[in-house]
């Protein structure tokens, strides 16, 4: 449990990388998907590389091998929620507009990111500690 606690703590410093990357982009013009795309990629290998530290014991074999599982498995839950970002911004949208209040753009993003987020994080804890601390190269021996 407190390496859980450890990891949501790290993964919130990620999470606010991942919003502020996501405001700046899509205020530039860039397409949510898109924008959500590259912001939570950007996050999530930070996340991962400095947990790997802070969070649980670090190994010293295979670190990259592990990175780019750990991106292969991100590239298929990014690309969901940045499908699911849209739509769920547009919920967030008319949840205001029926309390009789208008979000900007960038607000909606940001509340369809908050939306989207919990079971992310979850599923990234598990996928991280499993890399990290189980996955083994094997390793040979002249």
């Amino acid at each position: 449990m407190k390496s859980f606690l450890r990891f949501v703590a790290l993964s919130g410093g990620g999470w606010l990388l991942d919003c502020g990357l996501l405001l700046a982009m899509t205020h530039l013009g860039m397409p949510l998907g898109g924008a959500n795309f590259i912001s939570s990629a950007t996050a999530a290998l930070t996340v991962f590389l400095v947990s790997r530290y802070l969070v649980f014991a670090p190994t010293t074999d295979a670190v990259w091998s592990r990175a780019a599982l750990y991106l292969a498995y991100q590239n298929i839950g990014i690309l969901a929620a940045s499908l699911l970002i849209g739509p769920a911004s547009a919920w967030a949208a008319g949840i205001a507009e029926w309390a009789g209040h208008h979000l900007s753009a960038q607000l909606a993003s940001f509340f369809g990111k908050v939306f989207i987020t919990p079971p992310q994080l979850v599923a990234n804890f598990l996928v991280s500690r499993y890399l990290i601390q189980h996955f083994q190269r094997p390793i040979h021996h002249a």
